[in-house]
């Protein structure tokens, strides 16, 4: 009898949001798919778990997940947020849009 081996899981990443001001909070998460259930989520930031906050800093943040399958089987992926410095003196009642330090 032969036996097929089981797949290396695989993982996708998404956010909440992918463009933001400098210092709003995303949430990000992943699924798994492949291997064999159950996965467990480590991710760049030192956090485990899924889903996850985080506060990108400008002007972009990358994050990379990791899952790891029952047998110890791994895949990775990664994720990219934009955030707009939070330089710009508006005021964000009549701007909402724009990015800016409290006044």
């Amino acid at each position: 009898m032969t036996i097929s081996p089981v797949p290396s899981p695989s993982v996708t990443v998404s956010s909440d949001k992918n463009n933001v001001c400098e210092g709003t909070k995303v949430i990000l998460t992943a699924v798994g798919s492949g291997g064999t259930t159950p996965y467990t989520f480590t991710w760049s930031t030192a956090q485990s778990g899924n889903p996850i906050q985080v506060t990108p800093s400008a002007p972009s943040s990358t994050y990379i997940v990791t899952i790891t399958d029952k047998n110890g089987c791994t895949g990775t992926n990664t994720i990219t947020i934009n955030a707009t410095p939070n330089d710009i003196q508006v005021n964000v009642t009549t701007n909402p849009d724009i990015c800016s330090k409290k006044w």
